[in-house]
């Protein structure tokens, strides 16, 4: 699981995102707080995040999957 967070997101609390942490089963469970992102993590930095971790995903899969 991993979730990436603005801390500014006015419409979904960073502290809920902690809760929801706490609750997940899993051990591979990555929280990435991005200080000063909104909700829709739309910058172009913010999108470059978002990518990089889709790709970590990707790699893992493919190396998980051979």
């Amino acid at each position: 699981v991993r979730i990436i967070q603005g801390q500014r997101d006015a419409d979904v609390p960073w502290q809920h995102t902690l809760a929801l942490v706490d609750l997940l089963t899993s051990d591979d469970v990555t929280l990435t707080l991005v200080k000063d992102g909104g909700h829709r993590l739309s910058r172009p930095h913010d999108l470059e995040l978002i990518i990089r971790e889709a790709e970590v995903l990707w790699e893992q899969a493919r190396n998980e999957a051979l």
